[in-house]
């Protein structure tokens, strides 16, 4: 769900939902789908009535593919729950980010747990995060109206339609959410992400891993005394 949530720059509450049957081919776009929300899965409000869709270009979908090929069992949910046969919840992102500062679920400090985004120089991040960033990641590019389309932003004031906040009001078929604009912009921002991590994996992978806390030793089991057998009558 991190992945999903980041490479889409999707609130957690709509890539928590995300279905397999809402991923569409789009014509004349080998190797790309289009991820697809309805109104009412969108954010509330007078501008969460409208419906969304998202191109995701093939580099974002080698990566959740290859997360999806890790599930035990096949579901119909992209993002499933390790509980039961339903979604995960929205929260799981943050809980995620928790266990990784050192964390408890209530995301007060936790005794014994590393904070692995200290040790690493990371300063605290929250999933709305990466909205903020591929908003500005795309601005500085000229590419505001793309990254407007993609966040399901309203329209505003710009030079031209690259950089217009575009207004995004039909279904994934539609001019209106100009998906054009949008691939152009999910392609870039997915490439920066994916050579991002790449590099801070190999980087990582030259730093030693820090020692585990100790476990906690359980008491041994203490035996009971057998029962005393009863007289025979």
């Amino acid at each position: 769900m991190l992945w999903l949530t980041i490479l889409t720059g999707q609130r957690t509450f709509q890539t928590s939902i995300l279905r397999h049957d809402r991923l569409y081919p789009l014509d004349g776009m080998p190797g790309w789908l289009s991820a697809n929300w309805t109104g009412v899965e969108m954010k509330g409000g007078k501008s969460g009535s409208r419906p969304h869709a998202l191109p995701l270009p093939p580099q974002a979908l080698a990566v959740l593919q290859r997360l999806w090929a890790e599930l035990d069992e096949p579901s119909p949910w992209a993002c499933p729950s390790v509980r039961g046969d339903g979604h995960a919840h929205q929260s799981a992102v943050n809980k995620l980010l928790w266990r990784l500062r050192g964390l408890d679920q209530n995301g007060d400090p936790h005794p014994g747990r590393v904070d692995l985004f200290a040790l690493h120089g990371i300063e605290p991040w929250r999933p709305h995060d990466s909205r903020r960033t591929l908003g500005s990641f795309l601005g500085d590019r000229r590419l505001g109206g793309a990254a407007s389309a993609i966040l399901s932003h309203k329209d505003g004031k710009g030079e031209n339609e690259k950089e217009k906040v575009a207004t995004v009001t039909r279904l994934h078929y539609d001019r209106g959410q100009r998906m054009a604009l949008k691939a152009e912009g999910m392609e870039l921002w997915v490439s920066a992400v994916v050579e991002a991590f790449e590099r801070e994996r190999a980087a990582l992978a030259l730093i030693p891993m820090p020692e585990p806390p100790p476990r906690t030793k359980r008491k041994p089991a203490q035996r009971r005394a057998p029962r005393p057998e009863k007289a025979a009558a």
